[in-house]
């Protein structure tokens, strides 16, 4: 892992997004689920029980930032969007409001199984 890639990736960026990037950082370092960072795809990558879970990235046109879970097309949240993915549902994130934490943890609970 480059912790250096990994530092820069959240660091570099502007406000409200850095702060909102280093909040979902810090949000799925310290999940109960302890989940492992990594830089993967140059991007930042988070496993569970060794398998790729998600990771975050930043929409290109919208400059919104997203969580990217694997296997979500087999489960159904509202706040889950397929857009034109195979097997990863997206959960987008606006910077400048707070984040839907229950969502994310209902989606995280929805997800667990599929990794056990």
């Amino acid at each position: 892992m480059s912790v250096d890639q990994l530092d820069d990736f959240f660091l570099s960026k502007e406000e409200p997004l850095k702060s909102c990037l280093l909040y979902i950082r810090d949000y799925l370092n310290n999940h109960p689920f302890d989940l492992q960072e990594s830089w993967k795809w140059s991007l930042p990558s988070y496993s569970y029980n060794g398998k790729h879970f998600c990771y975050i990235w930043i929409d290109k046109k919208t400059k919104m930032p997203y969580i990217g879970f694997k296997n979500s097309n087999l489960i159904e949240h509202d706040k889950l969007e397929l857009g034109n993915r195979k097997l990863f549902k997206t959960f987008s994130i606006d910077p400048t409001t707070d984040i839907d934490v229950q969502s994310l943890d209902e989606i995280m609970e929805l997800l667990k199984p599929l990794f056990n």
